[in-house]
Parts: C-alpha cells; sequence; structure tokens
C-alpha cells in the first residue's frame, strides 16, 4: 500500500544515458537495491549509492513502454529476512562500461511499505515495478537470471491467489473462530467455529476464554489461588499462610486480584482498504480477523502475549487487572481506598498501583496522578508490573469482538457507570461490586448506566473513570495525528527509538469511529482514522483527539462516570497532554511474567 514519488535519474544515470544515445553501450539493468534511509528529495540527482541498504534482488523483467521508456521488474520476499524495515527508497542500477555497475535512478517513498522479518510460519513478498526513462528504449538489454524470473512469477501467482480469495468465506479448520467486518455496510458476521455460538458457556471450551479467570497475584508474579480456591481473597492482604512451588507466602502477604489470560493466535486479513483522506496510510473497508488457542499457518501470536522489551520474547499468560486501581501507601503499609490524594510517586520506594475489591479508583483530582507517576507506582509493584497499555487492551477487546460477533460492549453486557452526574471530585464507583458474577461477564444489580461492568472477569473494563493506556504516543502537529508504538521501555513524549510510526494517521476530528487504521505492524489494534460514525453504528464508541493544538499527547481508554452512549470497551481518548491530570482519570495495573 506504498506510494511513491517519481523516479529521479542520478548524475551517472544521465550520463550513462549519453553514451547510449552515440551508440557506444547499450542499457543493461543490473540491481534492484532497498533502503530505509531518507535522503532529501535535494540530493537525489547527485547519489551514487544507497546507503543502509536491506535487500538486493536481480532485475527479473524489462517491459518496453514507448520509444523512451521502460518498466523494470524485481521482486522482493522475507525469507530469508531477520528484522523488518521501512521500504523507504528503490535503486535501480546499471552497468555503465567506464564505471561498472552505478545507481541509475533513486524512487523515493511517500508512504513507506514496511516489509516485516520472516516468522517461520508464512512470508512477505512485495513485487516492484519502476519506470524509468532511457534514451533509446529499442538499445535496453538485459542478462536475465532464470532464478529472478521464478520469484517474480511466484510473486505474480501469489497475487492472483489473493485476489481470488477475496470472496473466500473463511477459515473452516475446527478451533479457528473470526468475525468480518464490512465497514461500508456497517455488518458484523460470524466466521469459522464462531458461527452459530452464544457468548458465554459456547466460547468456553477455546483456552483464551474459557480458561481465562480471576486469581491473586504475589508481588514476585507468582499467582497463589484461583477464585474458589483455598485463600483467595479480594482485600488485597492474605489472612492465611498458603504454600506455592515450595514456597510459604504467610498471612499478611500482599496479593494483587488479577485476570489470568491465556495466550492466543491471531490472524487480521483486510479485504478492502480506502486511502484516507488527505493523510497518510489506509483504511480499512472491510476485514476479518481470526483467533486460535494454538499456533497455526499464517496465525502470529498476539503482541499482548511478549514481554515488554525490545528483544521480545513470548509468554503463555498475561495478568490483566480484575480491578480499576487504588494506591498501596507504602509508608502506612496501607491500601488507599477512597482516593485520598497523598499518592508518593517516587520511582522504587514510593506508592504501588494496586488491583483489590472495596476501594475508590484512584486519580488525579489534586494529586500528580499524570501518566508518567501512573507508569510509576504500577512498576513500584516489581519486575513485571506495569500499567495497562495498548497490546493488553487490544487482545481483551479482539476477544470481546469475536465472542460477542459485536463491537457495541455496552448493548450486549451493560452501559457501564456512564450516566452519573460529574459532580466536583472523583464520582467513581468503588470497586467490587460485580464480584457475584465472577470469571463471567455482564453488570451489577441495579441501574444500568449507574452500576458497574464485566468481562470476563475484569469489572470495568469501560465507564466509570477514565485509565491511562501505556505503549502508544500521539504527536499533533496543528493537522494531523501521528500515532507511534513501542514494545517496551515506555516513556512519554518520545516519538523516536523505540517507538515507531505504526503507518497511518489517526483520525483529526472527534466523532463516532467509523473506521480504523491498518498497517503490516499495526494489524491488531482498533485505532480510528475516521469518525463519521453513531452510536448505533459499529463501531458504536467515541473517539476524542487534539490535532489542532501542536504538541505530544497521551492515551487514556473507556470513558468515566458521565460518557453516556460514547462510552465503552473501544472508547479512546489521544488528546491529552503527558502533563495533565484529572479527577476523571485513573489507572490499572497490568502484570506480564518472565519469557516462558
Amino acid at each position: 500500500m506504498a506510494s511513491f514519488q517519481s523516479t529521479v535519474i542520478t548524475e551517472h544515470g544521465h550520463q550513462l544515458m549519453a553514451k547510449i544515445a552515440t551508440g557506444s553501450t547499450k542499457m543493461n539493468f543490473s540491481k534492484i537495491r532497498t533502503s530505509d534511509s531518507n535522503p532529501s528529495d535535494a540530493s537525489l540527482p547527485t547519489l551514487t549509492a544507497l546507503s543502509s541498504i536491506k535487500q538486493t534482488v536481480d532485475v527479473s523483467g524489462v517491459t518496453v513502454i514507448n520509444n523512451s521508456t521502460v518498466k523494470v521488474s524485481g521482486g522482493i520476499s522475507n525469507a530469508a529476512l531477520g528484522a523488518g524495515y521501512y521500504v523507504r527508497v528503490i535503486g535501480l542500477y546499471a552497468i555503465d562500461p567506464d564505471l561498472g555497475e552505478i545507481l541509475y535512478s533513486v524512487t523515493k517513498a511517500i508512504e513507506a511499505d514496511w516489509m516485516p522479518p520472516n516468522n517461520g510460519i508464512s512470508s512477505s513478498s512485495l513485487m516492484i515495478n519502476l519506470l524509468t526513462v532511457t534514451s533509446n528504449a529499442s538499445n535496453v538489454t538485459l542478462d536475465i537470471d532464470p532464478g529472478a524470473v521464478a520469484t517474480i512469477n511466484n510473486i505474480n501467482e501469489l497475487t492472483t491467489e489473493i485476489n481470488n480469495v477475496k470472496g473466500f468465506v473463511g477459515y473452516s479448520e475446527k478451533g479457528i473462530l473470526g468475525v468480518e467486518w464490512d465497514v461500508v455496510n456497517q455488518v458484523v458476521t460470524r466466521l469459522g467455529d464462531a458461527m452459530g455460538k452464544s457468548p458465554g458457556a459456547d466460547f468456553d471450551i477455546y483456552n483464551m476464554y474459557g480458561n481465562r479467570k480471576k486469581c491473586i497475584v504475589a508481588d514476585d508474579g507468582v499467582r497463589l489461588a484461583y477464585l474458589g480456591e483455598t485463600g483467595y481473597t479480594e482485600s488485597g492482604t492474605l489472612s492465611t499462610t498458603l504454600t506455592v512451588g515450595g514456597v510459604e507466602y504467610p498471612s499478611g502477604t500482599r496479593v494483587q486480584v488479577m485476570v489470568e489470560q491465556p495466550a492466543f493466535w491471531y490472524k487480521a486479513v483486510p479485504i478492502d482498504f480506502k486511502k484516507i483522506p488527505g493523510r497518510k496510510g489506509f483504511s480499512v473497508q472491510k476485514i476479518r480477523y481470526y483467533i486460535s488457542e494454538t499456533a497455526r499457518f499464517g496465525f502470529k501470536l498476539h503482541p499482548a502475549f511478549y514481554t515488554r522489551e525490545v528483544a521480545r520474547k513470548p509468554v503463555n499468560f498475561i495478568y490483566a487487572s480484575a480491578y480499576e486501581g487504588c494506591l498501596f501507601d507504602t509508608s502506612a503499609s496501607a491500601y488507599l481506598l477512597n482516593d485520598e490524594q497523598i499518592g508518593d510517586f517516587t520511582a522504587t520506594t514510593g506508592d504501588k498501583l494496586s488491583s483489590i475489591a472495596n476501594a475508590k479508583p484512584v486519580s488525579g483530582l489534586t494529586q500528580d496522578f499524570i501518566r508518567a507517576k501512573a507508569r510509576i507506582v504500577a512498576k513500584n509493584r516489581g519486575t513485571g508490573w506495569q500499567l495497562e497499555d495498548l497490546f493488553s487492551n487490544s487482545a481483551t477487546q479482539l476477544l470481546f469482538l469475536i465472542e460477542y460477533g459485536s463491537f457495541d460492549t455496552q448493548t450486549m453486557i451493560g452501559k457501564g457507570v456512564v450516566d452519573k452526574a460529574s459532580g466536583t471530585g472523583n464520582e467513581s464507583e468503588p470497586t467490587g461490586a460485580t464480584y457475584a458474577i465472577g470469571n463471567g461477564s455482564g453488570m451489577a444489580v441495579g441501574t444500568n448506566g449507574l452500576v458497574s461492568i464485566i468481562y470476563r472477569g475484569q469489572e470495568n473494563f469501560w465507564g466509570n473513570i477514565w485509565k491511562w493506556e501505556d505503549g502508544l504516543n500521539v504527536y499533533a502537529d496543528g493537522v494531523n495525528n501521528q500515532a507511534y508504538i513501542a514494545y517496551g521501555s515506555y516513556a512519554d513524549s518520545v516519538i523516536a527509538d523505540p517507538y515507531f510510526d505504526v503507518g497511518f494517521e489517526l483520525a483529526n476530528v472527534n466523532g463516532y469511529i467509523s473506521a480504523i487504521g491498518w498497517s503490516e505492524i499495526c494489524d491488531f489494534a482498533f485505532l480510528s482514522t475516521e469518525t463519521l460514525g453513531a452510536s448505533n453504528k459499529p463501531i458504536e464508541d467515541y473517539f476524542y483527539q487534539n490535532a489542532a493544538s501542536v504538541g505530544h499527547r497521551v492515551s487514556r481508554v473507556s470513558g468515566a462516570w458521565i460518557y453516556d452512549l460514547r462510552a465503552g470497551g473501544f472508547f479512546w481518548l489521544v488528546g491529552t497532554a503527558p502533563s495533565d491530570r484529572s479527577r476523571s482519570i485513573g489507572g490499572r495495573v497490568l502484570f506480564v511474567p518472565p519469557a516462558s
């Protein structure tokens, strides 16, 4: 889906053209090379070689377009690629009788394609067709490598197969669950094993659903008990001694109420796109999502199930917070159950973000609970503990979408705490109202819109109070919202390494989400690129931003107690400055164990 500028002939290229015009030699194209460098437009004519070359392939074909123009073809694959890269520049090389191999022309991307690394399961290919000028197309010769022709033929055949599969109903293998979202016609349809099933018990037979369950986890990351087992408590403190793995955890040990989420594999299959008008990237017009409890050909382990570090390693589980966070006061050795606004945000020695029942969620009413400080108190609990992030949230979103065959979280389960008066303080409801529902989904007893909801053990995934979300940074340039994600080493106001561009720009108008972006490196997230929807049309949730004011932004999700139908499991606000805090913004803790 990349787009490129017109090809620029280099000075060496023009010199070769002059030699061809005299009849002293013929044009012989040799190689095509790709690079992730970003040379200035002004420098292109004087380039003699590309820097940061990532791949080199033989020219596989030349087609005469007219007397002075030819199409040069070549195909690249990630079959032997260890690290992915953006295809920002394509160089066409030719043989000069005096200089040897020269850089003949340069083609620079307007929107770069991502060439992913080989994952050992499936491969990606890019077919390159370069239109370039010669002095006389009849003077072009080519020594064709048969292997290169085979490669390009394979890519052409693959392209045909992909086009033919557009009408395919979906995977029929047992254990593959899916949905199709037809954006244009506003329809979500079940696919695969999800067809004919109802939410709840029908999905419990699949590991990522049936074994998603509440448990208590000690600060060292050890799961001590599941809901219903001896010693399980939601108070945040053991009342009895438990022995796990030969280690004794005495009464009084601090424990967090978490939701153990087994790993799953996914595949996103975009069927149709449209260019985002006036902005970078593409919006999906039709897309299919599939998940599986086991690894399958063409599927990827969901990014939630990797350690949060640049050198990511897979894990079998992650632990999402069962409840919105309160603070544990380390100096008083006590949980702050009423959002007392006395938090200590000192790294390593300060307070700790927690997940327990019967506590009012922490907020930034008067204390400095900005996202960076929320990140600190989440990490203060120990190794592997962090603030919830884009990856963990997107995993839950995908599970909900496929289980319910809908984006409409509020209709399917309950509105959540979204219809209260604004008030003047932290008006969120205390945690634990859904305890009786256990590992299931539903809403607490009471008026819909005023009581908490729960999705498979996780209370208030939407509503009640905003939750800071890590891993996603946005830069507003005065017109557009540039989105950046990282796999670890999270920090605010950073859009360089380890953060990288998702490949599309987010919506720059507030409204109900009507389309999402897609790229090879961000095929798992539901980030809005268009806001022409409504509360009764997929996605049904709202998107807030602030592109008009230049600066860095941070992400928060789910909505607070006053957001009515705008709230939901896919509700985002990416217009908040990193320095902002609010009485309506809290956070959740996440535990990602060491590599499996």
